[in-house]
């Protein structure tokens, strides 16, 4: 049973470790789509305007 529990522990303390840096990662492309969004909104409205003109 001792042999069974011990890799359940070591890939528990893996996860702990990863599990915030992939975290991390997600919300840094979360910013990015976000910006990414932004800049095509601006490019948008820009054309838009270009258009009326």
């Amino acid at each position: 049973a001792e042999v069974q529990a011990e890799p359940e522990e070591m890939v528990s303390e893996e996860v702990k470790e990863v599990a915030p840096k992939a975290e991390e990662a997600a919300e840094e492309v979360a910013e990015e789509q976000k910006e990414t969004a932004a800049t095509a909104q601006e490019a948008k409205e820009t054309l838009d305007e270009t258009e009326e003109k």
